[in-house]
């Protein structure tokens, strides 16, 4: 491959915080929130215009496995009810993606928290095993921060796969699961087609509506869901080898997946009745990625921790959501694929969360260290929140004690019991 050699550059060092969250979705949020409740001063970093990450930009603002914690996610949970959210009968939380966006904002502008927005974390500077700097680029061109502590919450593992950590990617085969393509629509009466909506066990009237009319979607269930206020969400389209660290992969997943969308909300609109007013109101601005890197931490977690029910003195929070293997090969199904391992509420712990490698850093969200059957439940966003919190808690102990992330002992159980 031909290379182009860069010559040297001079970066400004443009700001100095305890501690720097890269990646603003669900559990960078409640990392850099937590961390500056700590009394740390803090910096967000994110490529898109907003936070959020799933929630918003992503377009899927469904929250799984909330009912048992505290903290953070139990103020947000209070917080978007008050403005449109709902709880719906299998338990799960939702908000219209734009009160949350404003919501997420609020929290985190009066916790003191610095947001940059439009920036994407590009390189690394690392001195005795510590990352000293992250460098930057946005409008604003390259830019460097330094920080006493960092914080991937990138979903993908950007931040510590740029330091240079190892990592795991996909299933025993190499294999990731499917992506998703999500649609926001609106046009709909809420009681006229609750008989279609996920909730209420409408993914089979759904699927077999639309297979009656010779349409089938690359995701086996089609999904509508109710966010409230009458904004739904739309989850028809799986991407199927996809690869969350390749710009072209990534590129050819949107493009198909826009398309399968479009395909999808004209079709139902062409049935009449209660789907003639259905619009496409908007997208996602981002790929909804199930996996990317996951990267090595001082302590993993595996799909025998999640069997046994696993319980850990240095827990972070207990997750109580099954193993949701979405099929990565289609040839062997379009929907869940069956792992034969039955979830007993299990701890995740801190050690999960503090890099093996660099002293300095530490993950929360889907990046954290475990395997490719464990990563399938604990991925929500009800468990994202909760790890983040944990992530920049335990940081700012680590600041404030001048000790390394790993010396940090009795971080907050960020559930309502132990």
């Amino acid at each position: 491959m031909e290379q182009y050699c860069e010559s040297t550059r001079k970066i400004p060092v443009k700001g100095e915080y305890d501690i720097i969250v890269c990646g603003g979705g669900p559990a960078g949020v409640a990392a850099a929130l937590a961390a500056a409740r700590q009394g740390a001063s803090v910096m967000l970093i994110e490529r898109n215009q907003c936070c959020g990450g799933i929630w918003t930009s992503g377009a899927m603002p469904w929250v799984l496995d909330h009912k048992n914690k505290c903290g953070i996610l139990a103020e947000i949970r209070e917080l978007a009810l008050k403005r449109g959210g709902e709880i719906h009968v299998s338990g799960s939380l939702s908000c219209p993606p734009e009160p949350l966006k404003l919501l997420l904002e609020e929290l985190l502008l009066k916790g003191g928290v610095r947001i940059r927005y439009g920036t994407s974390v590009t390189g690394v500077h690392l001195k005795n095993n510590r990352i000293t700097h992250i460098v930057t680029e946005s409008k604003s061109g390259a830019e460097a921060w330094a920080a006493k502590r960092f914080i991937d919450c990138t979903g993908d593992g950007d931040l510590g796969a740029l330091a240079g950590c190892s990592f795991e990617f996909g299933g025993p085969d190499g294999n990731t699961q499917p992506s998703s393509f999500i649609g926001i629509v609106c046009g709909l009466d809420p009681v006229a087609v609750q008989d279609f909506l996920a909730p209420h066990g409408g993914k089979p009237r759904l699927k077999e509506l639309m297979e009656s009319h010779g349409i089938f979607p690359t995701y086996g269930m089609p999904s509508l869901f109710h966010f409230g206020q009458g904004i739904f969400g739309l989850m028809s389209n799986h991407g199927y080898k996809v690869n969350a660290i390749d710009a072209d992969n990534l590129t050819a997943k949107i493009l198909e997946g826009r398309k399968e969308l479009h395909t999808h909300v004209a079709f139902l609109r062409s049935l009449g009745g209660i789907w003639s007013n259905i619009a496409l109101a908007g997208s996602s601005d981002n790929l909804g990625v199930r996996e990317g890197r996951r990267l090595k931490g001082m302590e993993y977690v595996d799909c025998r921790h999640l069997g046994s029910g696993g319980r850990c003195d240095n827990a972070v929070c207990r997750a109580t959501f099954c193993v949701d293997v979405h099929a990565p090969d289609p040839s062997k199904g379009n929907v869940i694929a069956d792992q034969k391992v039955q979830t007993k509420p299990y701890d995740i712990p801190w050690g999960a969360l503090v890099s093996a490698e660099r002293e300095n850093l530490l993950m929360a969200g889907r990046c954290i260290s475990g395997d490719f059957i464990a990563h399938s439940s604990y991925r929500v966003t009800g468990d994202a929140v909760p790890m983040g919190e944990a992530a920049g808690t335990g940081a700012a102990i680590s600041v404030r004690e001048n000790i390394l992330p790993s010396q940090v002992k009795g971080v907050p159980f960020f559930s309502m019991e132990k």
